[in-house]
């Protein structure tokens, strides 16, 4: 059925129906599994939580298929029968689910910064490998040097000077350190790759993007 609620309230009307007493378990507590919890808690049904790495584990033990959707339900529903130290869920207040939800913005977050990364790295490494070498990437400054500068010519065009004046107006620090080190790589590098122009602009705009999620997340600190 579609994860909506006028089929899920059918369903449950239907399991109801002549019934004394239903205990409803489940494997998720949250996500994609709220609405059929929030519509099984409000009207005081009991719903019990069976961790999916359990089901995982025990599942071997089951006959039938290897792993399917009817199986793990039949495997979660005979254990729930059988088990008496199952967690009981309960309504959250807003607070609670407000706070969880946060908590997983942040953790998506902080995974799509360190894929951003990885992928900015590997292509840095293509044109300009010195300066992905003598660069940390978790820090600000490195970032936002790379989002205007990828490749050596315009480094050395630029200069050590201007590239550390440049460098501590947008309040990066230790500029005239970051800076010296640029330098120092674009100038042992006199061999243009094919491509590098294009390859710089794949490097720049997700430097960028990992300034601006390094924003949201600071943001976050103060969130919720």
């Amino acid at each position: 059925m579609s994860n909506d609620e006028p089929e899920l309230a059918a369903a449950m009307t239907a399991v109801l129906a002549g019934a004394e007493k239903v205990i409803s378990p489940i494997d998720l507590t949250d996500g994609p599994a709220a609405l059929v919890i929030t519509l099984l808690l409000e009207p005081g049904q009991r719903v019990l939580y069976l961790p999916g790495v359990v089901v995982n584990r025990i599942a071997g033990a089951y006959r039938g298929e290897g792993k399917t959707d009817a199986k793990d339900a039949a495997v979660i529903a005979d254990q729930a029968r059988m088990r008496r130290d199952l967690r009981e869920l309960h309504l959250d207040d807003t607070l609670l689910a407000e706070l969880r939800m946060h908590t997983a913005h942040r953790a998506d977050l902080a995974a799509d910064r360190t894929r951003t990364i990885n992928r900015l790295r590997v292509r840095l490494l293509g044109i300009f490998p010195a300066l992905e070498r003598a660069l940390d990437f978790t820090n600000r400054g490195p970032l936002m040097l790379i989002s205007q500068f990828q490749i050596p010519t315009p480094l050395i065009a630029t200069g050590r000077e201007e590239l550390a004046s440049w460098l501590r107006e947008r309040k990066v620090r230790h500029a005239n350190k970051l800076a010296a080190a640029a330098i120092h790589t674009a100038e042992a590098q006199h061999v243009r790759v094919p491509g590098e122009a294009m390859a710089g602009e794949l490097v720049g705009r997700p430097a960028a993007n990992v300034i601006d999620l390094d924003r949201q997340l600071t943001i976050g600190q103060t969130g919720p």
